[in-house]
């Protein structure tokens, strides 16, 4: 789970700098960190919070159609992360 949260913060850091190609690939690889390693135990806060982050990447990508994939995809877990708590 940690290195998946490292890659999505360099994917944020990636963002700020407005290097929206090496963004998308860090967040890409944190979540195949989480679905190879089977490690995400529930962990759907994570991955929702990186399928949002790529989601806005894909928007200022203007590749609207993946990018509500990801939305709706981070809406999802989060609903299932709240239903725990």
């Amino acid at each position: 789970m940690f290195s998946a949260k490292i890659l999505n913060d360099l994917g944020l850091r990636s963002t700020q700098k407005q290097d929206f190609v090496e963004a998308k690939k860090y967040f890409i690889e944190a979540l195949q960190v989480l679905e190879s390693a089977s490690i995400n135990n529930g962990n759907t806060h994570l991955e929702a919070v990186i399928h949002q982050n790529l989601g806005a990447i894909l928007n200022f990508q203007l590749k609207f159609d993946e990018a509500i994939k990801h939305h709706k995809k981070a809406k999802t877990l989060y609903g299932k992360h709240f239903e725990k708590d």
